[in-house]
């Protein structure tokens, strides 16, 4: 799968451009964190302390080229990029760990910004269904919302 990132600008055009096309679009799906709500700030500093305790450095720019996937995949990036060799998916697992525990501290003293995408979301709102989603877990996302 491949990812990339869309301006707000490209985001609008592509629903403009399909509800021309097809005539209706059916639903709508924005992402929580980092889409609606400017968390990364906090997962790069996260990430960065957690690879800090391990003895390796992840630069911003590195933390920005490798994410955007799940965290199965950019957390041996993310150590690549540090010099850092895992082990196993133990290690991966416990680096996640560890990085949700920092961010989760992070976001108790943080206010965190909202993102343009929101009014893309109030613009389609009772046009059709809008839905919020996330790939993290619900105390994760209440706690960001929490902090927004």
């Amino acid at each position: 799968m491949t990812y990339r990132r869309i301006s707000v600008d490209e985001l609008k055009l592509s629903l403009e451009e399909k509800q021309n096309r097809n005539g209706q679009i059916q639903a709508i799906f924005f992402d929580l964190d980092g889409t609606l709500i400017d968390t990364m700030n906090l997962h790069y500093r996260a990430y960065h302390e957690a690879f800090k305790e391990l003895g390796g450095y992840l630069s911003r720019e590195d933390f920005d080229f490798h994410s955007g996937p799940p965290a199965t995949i950019t957390i041996p990036l993310f150590a690549n990029a540090c010099g850092l060799k895992l082990s196993g998916n133990d290690e991966i697992k416990n680096i996640h760990a560890k990085k949700k525990e920092i961010f989760e501290n992070f976001l108790s003293d943080s206010s965190l910004p909202l993102l343009p995408a929101v009014d893309i979301m109030i613009e389609w709102f009772g046009k059709v269904p809008v839905s919020v989603v996330t790939s993290g877990n619900a105390r994760g996302a209440a706690a960001i919302l929490r902090a927004s």
